[in-house]
C-alpha cells in the first residue's frame, strides 16, 4: 500500500477583510476581528464593499494598518486605480515615519523604505496603471529580503535591514482619487 503525503502550508496568524459591511466612515476591525488603526490624514472609510480613502486635501502619507505581530509575512490586496492617485500597501509598520510601503503611481511601482518620515525608493518596475483596472499587489518580507507581486508576477526584489522589528500591515494612500481596496489579506 502507498501512502501519499500532501503538505499544504499554514498560515499562523491569517488576517483578512472584504470590507463586505455597510458603507461607513473608518475602516472599524478585519473580518477575523484586528482593528483598523489609521496613521496620518483622515479620510478611510467603506463604500461599495471596498475600502476608500477620500481626503481630496491631503498633504502628506495616510496609513490604515493591523498589527501582524511578526515582521515577516505577505500583505496583499486587490486595488482598483484611480488617475492621478499614489497608493499601494505597507508592511512592517512600525508609525507613521517608520514602515515600508509599496505605491503604484502614474510613474509605476516602487518600494519605499519609510526611515524618520522621509521615503527612500528600494525597488521599482516600470509600468502605467490604467484608470478603472484592478490589480493584484502583494508584498512579502522575509528577514532582509523584500518580494513585490503585480498580479501574482514578481516585479521587484530587494534587501534592507532596516525596521526588522516592526510588525504592522495595511492599506496605504497619498492621493486616491477613486482607488479601491478589496480583498485584503496578511499571512505569516
Amino acid at each position: 500500500m502507498t501512502m501519499l503525503i500532501v503538505m499544504i502550508p499554514l498560515m499562523d496568524n491569517v488576517i483578512s477583510d472584504t470590507f463586505s459591511r455597510p458603507n461607513q466612515v473608518g475602516l472599524g476591525s478585519t473580518e477575523t476581528g484586528q482593528l483598523w488603526l489609521i496613521y496620518g490624514d483622515e479620510g478611510w472609510g467603506i463604500n461599495g464593499n471596498a475600502a476608500i480613502y477620500d481626503n481630496p486635501s491631503s498633504t502628506e502619507h495616510s496609513f490604515a494598518v493591523v498589527n501582524t505581530r511578526s515582521p515577516n509575512g505577505t500583505v496583499s490586496a486587490d486595488i482598483t486605480f484611480a488617475t492621478g492617485a499614489s497608493v499601494g500597501l505597507a508592511i512592517r509598520f512600525g508609525d507613521f515615519k517608520n514602515n515600508f510601503f509599496a505605491r503604484m503611481a502614474s510613474s509605476g511601482l516602487g518600494l519605499f523604505r519609510h526611515q524618520g518620515g522621509f521615503s527612500t525608493s528600494i525597488g521599482n518596475y516600470a509600468f502605467t496603471p490604467v484608470n478603472g483596472q484592478t490589480y493584484n499587489l502583494r508584498i512579502t518580507a522575509q528577514a532582509s529580503t523584500f518580494y513585490v507581486y503585480l498580479d501574482n508576477v514578481l516585479r521587484i526584489t530587494s534587501n534592507d535591514t532596516f525596521g526588522p522589528i516592526l510588525a504592522g500591515a495595511g492599506l496605504r494612500a497619498f492621493t486616491a482619487g477613486a482607488t479601491k481596496w478589496d480583498k485584503f489579506l496578511v499571512g505569516v
